[in-house]
C-alpha cells in the first residue's frame, strides 16, 4: 500500500498533527516496519522531521524506544550518508 500510494505522488512528508502526531517515517520506524522506512526514505521522506510539538518523538527516537535497533543504526547510517 505504501508503494502504491507513493508512485501515486504521495507525499512521504506530511507532517503529525501537533499533538502526539507522527510523520510516516515516524510511525513506520517506530512500528519496526523496515520496509516501509526504506520505501519512504527512497521517496525523499525527512529523517530530521522535527516530533510533534506535544508528546511525540523523531524517526530515531521512535526506533530506539521500541527496540528497533537495525532500524536506529539505518536511520543513523543514512544521516550520516547524508552528511546531517
Amino acid at each position: 500500500m505504501v508503494n502504491y500510494l507513493l508512485q501515486a505522488n504521495a507525499d512521504a512528508d506530511i507532517p503529525g498533527s501537533a499533538h502526539s502526531g507522527r510523520t510516516a517515517l515516524q510511525a513506520a520506524a517506530g512500528g519496526g516496519y523496515g520496509s516501509v522506512v526504506t520505501a519512504l526514505l527512497r521517496a525523499g521522506a525527512n529523517i530530521n522531521a522535527p516530533a510533534a510539538e506535544y508528546g511525540d518523538v523523531t524517526a530515531i527516537q521512535a526506533a530506539e524506544e521500541a527496540g528497533h535497533i537495525t532500524l536506529v543504526a539505518r536511520l543513523k547510517s543514512e544521516l550520516t550518508t547524508a552528511g546531517i
